[in-house]
């Protein structure tokens, strides 16, 4: 599942707020990216989200939004490959 639709299931998950364990936890911005997405988030991953947090985020966003696009696209062609090479 790529990130933009990964974005409709977080939505439908705020409950579960800990992506630990998750690769894009593993994603340089994926923090920010997720603050500026779910603006009524309270905690990501154990730790409270402060007002200049969420504020920073959002000012942000489309830097992160592309550098996390990035990582996500490097995450899944490793993944392609290592499958590939499996099969």
């Amino acid at each position: 599942m790529r990130l933009e639709q990964s974005n409709t299931c977080i939505k439908l998950f705020l409950g579960l707020r800990y992506l630990i364990g998750n690769p894009c936890h593993d994603f340089p911005g994926y923090r920010e990216y997720v603050i500026a997405i779910l603006p009524q988030l309270k905690q990501l991953d154990g730790k409270d989200i402060k007002r200049s947090e969420r504020i920073l985020a959002r000012q942000k966003f489309q830097d992160v939004k592309e550098m996390v696009l990035k990582s996500e696209e490097a995450y899944f062609s490793r993944l392609d490959e290592l499958i590939f090479d499996i099969y």
